[in-house]
Parts: structure tokens; sequence; C-alpha cells
């Protein structure tokens, strides 16, 4: 069986010639490699599922890789989707009650998430084609996705051909919607000959693209003249923008995070092509919203949520300096001079891509291959974030932190040295009070070397051999939080060391390691072995049941000290009361004395946790206790009745003051040496704190990156 699509008007995008043939047979249930040539030049196209791809892709198109790889799983080649979801879109549109509707509606309600953004498009697309009578017309649909526009093309009697760039949702959309014609191909290098379509259309799918000057221009190339360019529903920022501003954007994404490749392109991106080709053109220009809109005689800006047209010209002295989505309808007057982009080399073919979608963990492992190197043996966790760290997981360091936080799972590169035998990973799962655990899963270079359960709130420390890996190849790791959670803050995965280095020892989590933890962790973990526990509770009550009922459910024995007027009701739960103090509410917070070497102190707060802890008499015990606070939220009090968290805080400070210093007797700044000073003539309680802090929290950690300095 030949290739089925019509080629006749497709063109070759190395040498630009019009005669492209099939050169072997394919299926539409195969990827066949080469299976159209190139008559001119001879260059060869691969056919995947029977959907010829006419073009490759280069290193610039890595990003879009890694969102087709990471995805690919939620595109299953078997499944029928319904395309055809205008008349619920025009239900809902008519409705006097859409509230209403949305909620007893099936139909309205199969579009879940997605209905206000589908119907924002629908409302776009209609009002942009009104009276467009697209009967036995040719429409190019670039970026087709799964065909839901091409779908409502055809409805419409429009002859449709679909420009896809993902060969797994190429083939999802062919199955769905075998009536277009369907294209592989890059829209900043779009396979067909000038002159070739009556309207071409796009939407929401120009700020996925790595170049949209380039595909604008395209577009624009393959209209006839008298044709139509319709874009619609594209996100866009100030002209005055960095790429900061736009990862800000996206840093805690679900989308982008998992690997789709989301922008918010600046607004001259849009408007240069249509700007350099303006005599050939007769552009209008939509807005979906506007933000920061300055009004002529007004100092403020205002905001404008609601479709509107604006004339180009007038439009570009306005918007600007504006942020929004925007939407084209431009006529092609006459040919633009452009010449058709042509590519000269390739990364990878888009039948190598097909046929790693089987496995998305080896097909990363491929993947990882091709990276540019400048992106390999990156210092982790780094200090800045860049598109690349979000689209494969990673969201930017917060200030003061020294982990990376990952979404549900993390890619980290690397290319190792004949001395580095091992990986070493310290990860924790944050414990939100709504889950217990998870598992870990560690996979390097598409092989599983990790699955284990993961104790939330709890600094877990793992060494992986690596050796299996060859010394002069990239590789990635992947690290995944394995939960059944769809909630967000239950997907997240904090790393603070991910590193190659010889064959070192790693030590065994301890109390030290404990941040935010469970109960059911501190307890599950054996942190509290002693046969018998003894805990001191707040006369406030929130917690007090709760804690009581997780010790009884593992069989643990404990005794309670408890505030004076509630011996009454430990004893009607059958606790025994070993002690009893003066109600710090009644008596005063400074009245009274607590005699007890408690284990754990259950209060309200941490606050709350820390006086009770300060009106405890029996001193010299130099053990750390256990806060118990709500949702079952665990922080540990050192024996000096600070929290972890307060040495980190401190600790962090230090290190600060420290560069400070340093960059004062480089550069002699006397302005920079008193912050340190401050610090020096503190109390000398105070200065030993953090002369211990200093030692026992920073230590190890400078002490790791020298290491990692060393071995790299």
């Amino acid at each position: 069986m030949g290739c089925p699509a019509d080629l006749s008007d497709c063109r070759c995008i190395k040498c630009n010639g019009p005669q492209l043939a099939v050169a072997k047979d394919s299926h539409p249930e195969h990827i066949t490699k080469g299976a159209v040539r190139c008559a001119n030049c001879g260059t060869l196209y691969d056919v995947c599922w029977g959907i010829p791809f006419l073009g490759y892709f280069q290193e610039s198109d890595l990003f879009g890789l890694i969102e087709i790889i990471a995805n690919a799983a939620e595109y299953p080649h078997s499944d029928r989707i319904d395309l055809d979801v205008d008349p619920i879109l025009e239900q809902y549109h008519a409705s006097e009650f859409r509230s209403g509707l949305a909620m007893g509606n099936e139909q309205v309600q199969s579009l879940g998430e997605f209905l206000p953004y589908r119907y924002a498009e629908w409302l776009a697309i209609s009002s942009l084609t009104y009276k467009m009578d697209l009967r036995g017309k040719k429409v190019l649909d670039v970026g087709a996705g799964l065909g839901f526009d091409a779908q409502r093309l055809i409805k419409r009697g429009a002859r449709v051909t679909a420009l896809e760039y993902n060969p797994a949702l190429a083939r999802l959309g062919a199955l769905n919607l075998p009536a277009a014609r369907w294209i592989g191909g890059l829209a900043h290098a779009i396979p067909f000959v000038d002159g070739s379509f009556d309207l071409v259309f796009c939407n929401a799918a120009l700020h996925h693209m790595q170049n949209i000057p380039s595909s604008l221009t395209e577009m624009l190339r393959v209209l006839t003249p008298g044709g139509w360019l319709i874009t619609t529903s594209d996100p866009y920022i100030s002209g005055g923008s960095t790429e900061s501003d736009e990862l800000a954007i996206f840093d805690s994404h679900q989308g982008v995070l998992t690997g789709i490749n989301e922008r918010v392109p600046r607004i001259s991106e849009y408007l240069e092509p249509l700007q350099r080709y303006r005599s050939n053109l007769e552009p209008i220009l939509f807005t979906h919203q506007v933000g920061n809109l300055r009004r002529t005689g007004l100092g403020a800006a205002t905001e404008l949520a609601y479709l509107r047209q604006w004339d180009f010209d007038h439009a570009l002295k306005v918007l600007t300096s504006t942020y929004g989505s925007l939407a084209f309808k431009v006529l092609l007057v006459s040919p633009i001079p452009a010449q058709p982009v042509q590519q000269d080399s390739q990364l990878v073919g888009p039948g190598d891509i097909a046929k790693w979608l089987d496995n998305k963990s080896m097909a990363m492992a491929h993947l990882a291959k091709l990276v540019p190197r400048f992106l390999v043996n990156m210092p982790f966790p780094g200090n800045g974030s860049i598109r690349f760290h979000l689209l494969n997981g990673w969201q930017g360091r917060c200030p003061g932190t020294d982990y990376r936080q990952v979404f549900g799972s993390g890619r980290w590169f690397f290319r190792r040295c004949p001395e580095q035998e091992s990986l070493s990973i310290e990860v924790l799962a944050p414990y939100t009070g709504q889950s217990t655990g998870g598992r870990l899963r560690v996979t390097i270079d598409g092989r599983t070397s990790l699955d284990k359960p993961l104790a939330r709130g709890l600094w877990s420390r793992f060494r992986l051999p690596i050796n299996q890996v060859a010394t002069d190849e990239n590789f990635a790791v992947e690290i995944e939080l394995l939960t059944e959670s769809s909630v967000h803050a239950e997907r997240v995965l904090r790393v603070r060391r991910l590193e190659l280095h010889k064959n070192v020892s790693i030590g065994e989590s301890t109390i030290h390691d404990i941040e935010g933890a469970g109960l059911s962790t501190i307890l599950d973990l054996g942190f509290l072995s002693k046969r018998r526990l003894s805990l001191l509770f707040h006369p406030h009550q929130e917690e007090t049941f709760q804690v009581i009922a997780s010790l009884r459910k593992r069989g643990i024995h404990f005794g309670a000290v408890i505030p004076e007027g509630q011996e009454f009701l430990f004893d009607s739960q059958g606790i025994t009361v070993d002690g009893v103090f003066p109600d710090p509410s009644v008596a005063g917070p400074t009245q009274g004395r607590v005699i007890a070497d408690p284990d754990i102190i259950v209060a309200p707060s941490l606050e709350e946790a820390l006086r009770l802890a300060d009106l405890i008499s029996v001193t010299g015990s130099g053990k750390d206790r256990f806060a118990v606070l709500p949702n079952g939220r665990v922080e540990v009090l050192s024996p000096d009745n600070t929290t972890r968290v307060q040495e980190s805080v401190t600790a962090t400070s230090v290190v600060s003051e420290i560069r400070v210093f340093y960059q004062a007797v480089r550069h002699f700044s006397r302005s920079a040496i008193l912050p340190l000073l401050r610090i020096l003539i503190n109390d000398p309680r105070s200065f030993g704190k953090i002369v211990y802090v200093v030692w026992k929290r920073v230590g190890p950690v400078l002490a790791r990156q020298w290491r990692s300095t060393k071995v790299g």
C-alpha cells in the first residue's frame, strides 16, 4: 500500500522542489522510514502510521520533542474521540442560565475544566469566520492537534489539510477524522508550495511554536492572494518583558511542568512579520482580554475582559505595553516577497521519534543522547531557572532554600566520568496533612533503578550505581513521586542533592532530617521507640484526641501531663495522667512550672508549643522533643527549645553574611563589612547559638559541595 496522502502541492523542505513521490510502500499501522522521496535532490521522508512527515526535527525543536515524549501516554492510538463539540458550545451560548446548564447537562460537563476555554475559542472562531463561504475551499489547519478545529471547518464544506508536528497527536487525529488530509510537518518550515490554500487557520497553537515570526511568514506564503489567515487565542506579554518574566508565569503551571511547551511570547513576536509585509496585507487585530491598558488622558491603567476589534495601526501604538490574549484576521492582497524556509540539517527524524513512543522512559533515554552539552551536568540545585528546567518538571529554586522542587517527576541530564560510579539523591515529599506516603521511583538511562515507599516529611538519602551507563554519552535521571492524588501539593517533591561521585557511603536518615513530617511518619519510622511515651498537652484540645487515636492504633503506651481542670476529661478516656500543671491560659503564661520531661508536646501552634517547652522545669536531658501541631504536622524542638526551621533560617542568614564578609575582604569595602559586624557584637548567647548552628548545619552542606567539586 502506498502513501495515502495527496502530495501534489507539497514541497521538499531541503531543496524546495515540488516533485515528491512514494519511494516504498507503507502501512497505516506501521512506521516506514524513507517512504517518500524528493525526485529533485533525493531527500527521503518518513511515513508514520500512514501520515507522511515532510520535515525533520532540529536542535531548536528540542522543547517540542520533550513535549512529544513526556505526553505520549496521554494520546493512546486506539481511542475514539468525539470531535464535534460545537453543538454543546452552541447550546451553552444560547442558554439563559449557563451555570445551571453546566451543572445539569452531562454533555456540557464532559468538557470539564476546558469549558471556558473551548467556549472562548468557539466564540472567536464563529465571529471571525462569520459570512465566510468555506464550501470547496482549500484550508490549512496549522497545529491541528486532535482535529477539533479541522472538524468544524469540514462541517462547513472546506477541504481541510491538517498539519501537525507531533506524530502521536497526528495518529490519533487521523483515526478520528479521516476526512482531513493529515500531513506531518513544522509550522516554521511548512511543506507546501506558495499559494496552496484559500484559508490558513491556527487556533491556540501559535504561542507554542519555537519561531513565531517565521511561522507566520510561512502561513502567509502558502496563502493564495485574496485568501485569509486567521489565528485565535494566543497569549502575549508586553514588548519590554524579559524571559524571566515569562518563566515566572509558568513556575507552578502543571501543564508546563509535565512537559507542555506553553509560552507567553512578547507581542512584538506576533506583530513583526505583519509589519514587515504590511503593504501586502490588510490585517485586523482582535483581543480576548487586555491588561495594563493606558487610556488617553487618564493615568490609571485598565483591563478589558471581552472580545474586541482594533484598527491594526492604532493597536501598534496602544497595545505594545499591555498583556493579554489576541487574534488576527489577515487578508493577503498580494504574495509576500518571502522565500520558503529550508532545512539543511537534522537532529532526529520523525520516524525515529515515533518508534520511541511506546516506552516513555526509553524514549527519554534516546532523547538524552541528543541534548546539547551546555544543558548536561548543570550544577544542582542551581540558582536560576530556564525553560529547559521547567519542561523537565523543575520549578525555580526559592531564595534561601537549598533544594529545588519538582512536580510529579523531574529529569536532570548527566555525562559521567570513569571514576564516577554512583548517583546520590536526597529527597523530601512534604507532609500535607492529607496523605501519609507515596513511592519514589528513579529511572537512570531509561531503566528503573529504585522503586520504594517514601515517608513524607523526612529527608531520605539514596545511593544508586551508574556503572551500567556509558562514559561517553549523555543520560537522563528521572525522579518520580508516585501517588494516586491529583492535588498539586501532594505531587510535589523536594530534591536537595542530585550528583555523581565516587562510591562513597551515605548515612541513614536521622531526627535531624525531619522537616514538617506527620506524626504517623515519626511513629512508623521508630523515632519514638521508647516502651512508654510521655505527652504534654496544651489546654486547647483541637489535636488532643487525634494524637491519642494515632498512638492507640499502633499499640503505643503513653502517659499524659495535662493542664489542671481537665483531669476528668482524660480520666473518662482511660488515659493515665502522669502530672498536672497550672493552666497558663488561667494562671498566666509565666505562672507555674511543668515538672515533666515529655517526648511530645501537643499544641495548636508552634508558638504555643514553644511556650509550653519554656515552662518545663526538668533540664539537662539534652534530648530533642516533638511538637505535634494541627493536621498532625510535627516539628522537632531542640534541647534549647528552638526549632529546626529556626536553625535552618539562621544558618542561611549566616552563610549570606559570610559571603558579604568575603566580598568585603576582597574589595576592601567598609560598608559591606558592617552586616557581619552586627552579628559579632550580638549578645554571647546568640553568637554561641549561631556558631553551633553553623557547625551542625552549614558544615555538612559545605562538605557535600566540596566533595562534589573535587569529584566532578
